[in-house]
C-alpha cells in the first residue's frame, strides 16, 4: 500500500459519535507487508443528530 510522503503517523485519541452512532459503510483489511502487518480501512459516515427542517 502506498502512502504519500507528506502523511505521517495518524493517531486517534478520542471519538465523539454525537447522539447517533456512526454508520460504517465499508471495512477492508489489507496485507501491508510480508512481516504479517495488516492495514485496516474503514469508511464511516457520521450524522450528528441535530434538528433539521
Amino acid at each position: 500500500m502506498r502512502i504519500p510522503s507528506y502523511i505521517g503517523e495518524v493517531t486517534c485519541t478520542s471519538v465523539d459519535p454525537g447522539t447517533l452512532p456512526p454508520h460504517i459503510l465499508a471495512m477492508r483489511v489489507l496485507p501491508s507487508d510480508m512481516n504479517e502487518m495488516w492495514a485496516l480501512e474503514i469508511d464511516v459516515e457520521s450524522r450528528r443528530g441535530g434538528a433539521g427542517h
